[in-house]
């Protein structure tokens, strides 16, 4: 059983000790109540280095943290490097202010930059580390047993192999002749070098087999193409020949339809003229039966004005016939001019043809040639 006093005793160590979240408010209210000493020296030359700033600024009074931070091009135009520094007197902070505030600073370029002093947003100070941990090997190599050892072992000298200098000189030889003699233990091939010089000749083996089944297969696809490239040329051939064919008898039957048109309507011509004459005739006699002696005179002077008037409507009639004789002639010699442009045209292409045949055939003898070799 526990007494009373004991209990007590716990009681009051549990109350007298403040909470985490008392002792954090504490703090803050000291912090808030301790008056600033973190400046920020602003709107330095984007290319200043550390060692300049301290350069220019140098003596700086009693301090215990500085930082230097580099400009940041991403920012465009607003690019600036600045400075924080925490001073320990708060009257350094108002000289430095009054020297610095406002202070031209030039860049190698020539550029003037106006800085501006002012106390810093956040007055916290983070710890600055000296350095690195020490490493605690440093100078203890003469306690180390390793190194003690080499060094007895330095101090006795190198151990005799018990040989003298003729039977070293004889071993010295006899490795040499061998070397010469491709026996030596470079030219010794283990079982694991074989091995692997087995593999290798089987890699390239294997390449050369499929460069050679590479090699067949583009051929026999050439030889393809070129089986269906002259198919395809012998049907171009055969096209060519049937379109002149039907060129050449399609000319002809055009030919003979002229020729027999024009017959007929030099037949049917005569025919006409035949009927006229003859009806005239049969008029001329009608009129001389009926007519009497005392009208003689008039039929004549009549007869000689038909007769003048006659030959002029002969003349315009075989003056019509012949142009048009000579209009279908003409229109014979056009057609038959095309047609001889057409066939020479066809011509010029069986030439090129066979040219471009001859090219071929003679790329292809070349090219044998070249395989050959």
């Amino acid at each position: 059983f526990t007494s009373t006093r004991d209990i007590v005793i716990k009681m009051t160590a549990i109350t007298s000790k403040p909470p985490d979240s008392e002792k954090k408010r504490e703090k803050e209210k000291k912090e808030k109540n301790v008056a600033p000493s973190k400046i920020v020296v602003r709107r330095l030359p984007p290319s200043m280095t550390e060692e300049e700033f301290l350069d220019q600024v140098s003596p700086i009074p009693d301090h215990d943290y500085i930082r230097f931070v580099k400009a940041d091009y991403s920012l465009g135009q607003d690019v600036f490097c600045r400075a924080y520094i925490n001073f320990v007197n708060q009257e350094d902070i108002f000289i430095f202010q009054e020297k610095f505030d406002g202070y031209v600073f030039v860049d190698t370029k020539g550029n003037e930059y106006i800085a501006i002093v002012e106390f810093a947003p956040n007055q916290k100070v983070g710890m600055q580390k000296d350095g690195k941990r020490k490493d605690p090997k440093i100078n203890s190599i003469e306690l180390d047993p390793e190194y003690m050892k080499f060094l007895e072992i330095l101090e006795k000298g190198p151990e005799g192999t018990g040989n003298t200098v003729e039977t070293t000189l004889e071993e010295i030889e006899h490795k040499e002749r061998e070397s010469k003699a491709g026996r030596g233990p470079e030219n010794q091939l283990t079982p694991l070098l074989q091995f692997l010089k087995e593999k290798k000749d089987e890699k390239i083996k294997k390449r050369e087999e499929m460069k050679d089944l590479r090699k067949k297969k583009e051929d026999e696809r050439k030889k393809a193409r070129e089986e269906e490239r002259q198919k395809r040329r012998e049907l171009k051939e055969k096209e060519i020949r049937e379109k002149e064919k039907r060129d050449k008898e399609r000319l002809e039957k055009r030919n003979e339809k002229i020729e027999g048109d024009i017959k007929s309507r030099q037949a049917e011509k005569k025919k006409e003229r035949k009927e006229k004459d003859a009806d005239k005739a049969s008029k001329d006699e009608d009129a001389s039966k009926e007519s009497d002696d005392s009208k003689d005179q008039e039929l004549d002077k009549s007869d000689k004005d038909s007769d003048k008037k006659e030959p002029e409507k002969k003349d315009k009639k075989e003056v019509e016939r012949e142009k048009r004789l000579a209009r279908e002639e003409k229109e014979k010699e056009r057609f038959r001019k095309r047609e001889e442009e057409r066939l020479k045209q066809r011509e010029r292409k069986k030439e090129m043809l066979e040219k471009k045949k001859e090219k071929e055939k003679e790329r292809r003898e070349q090219e044998k040639e070249e395989r050959k070799l």
